[in-house]
């Protein structure tokens, strides 16, 4: 077990991968050579400080700000039961099978509007929490690599970072309208993904609740087969 304090996801494959590499090695009687990174996370860590005083860190800041200054940080979720007082994590998972022709017509429906499965899903995911809700704005929480300096793909560690995607149903009155809107957000989001989230949640001071996490309380979460 390994706490997502110290490695995500990226991690814990990298990991595998290289046990794979060094048991493959051992039954062959080989020596097992693992690359040493020239890149860590100390230099990470200090990249991150680096950029949050520079001005590009200053240029997205300011994107933020902006775009988050109208959206309300809380989700009224309907619940089963009585929130507790403090977050336990202890839920539920409920699995579902998509079946491959709704893949593959979702993959069609992409390719004729210029758009990405996640992108759509992100939107159905949107949609549904506001027929849940009936609250017409709010955030969803999506997470990124985080492995934008060279070197950084090869070491172990917590780069993952959570961006915030908007949901606005002023605006996304129609499907086509909400396409088009998510589109949007996820391609303007991603181009200022590098503000790191702990830094943005001190800066914007959201109404702090110990039952729910802050900005949101929803996170989308799209992994690449491997």
């Amino acid at each position: 077990t390994v706490h997502h304090i110290g490695a995500d996801l990226w991690t814990q494959l990298l990991i595998a991968d290289q046990l794979q590499k060094v048991y493959r090695a051992l039954c062959l009687r080989q020596p097992a050579l693992l690359p040493t990174p020239g890149f860590t996370y100390r230099d990470h860590v200090r990249l991150q400080h680096e950029y949050v005083r520079s001005a590009d860190g200053e240029r997205d800041w300011q994107f933020w700000r902006e775009r988050l200054k109208h959206t309300p940080s809380l989700l009224p979720l309907p619940l089963d039961f009585v929130r507790g007082d403090s977050i336990t994590m202890q839920g539920a998972r409920v699995s579902h099978v998509v079946p491959g022709s709704v893949m593959r017509q979702l993959q069609m429906f992409c390719r004729q509007q210029g758009l990405t499965p996640f992108m759509v899903v992100q939107a159905a995911l949107q949609l549904m929490l506001y027929r849940l809700t009936r609250q017409k704005r709010f955030m969803v929480g999506t997470p990124v690599a985080g492995r934008t300096a060279t070197g950084s793909e090869s070491v172990v560690g917590d780069f993952a970072n959570p961006v915030v995607l908007c949901a606005d149903f002023n605006l996304a009155t129609t499907g086509s309208l909400l396409l088009a809107y998510v589109r949007r957000q996820v391609a303007s989001a991603l181009e200022h993904q590098a503000f790191p989230f702990p830094e943005l949640v001190a800066r914007l001071m959201p109404l702090r609740d110990v039952r729910r996490s802050p900005l949101f309380q929803v996170m989308y979460v799209w992994h690449q087969a491997h």
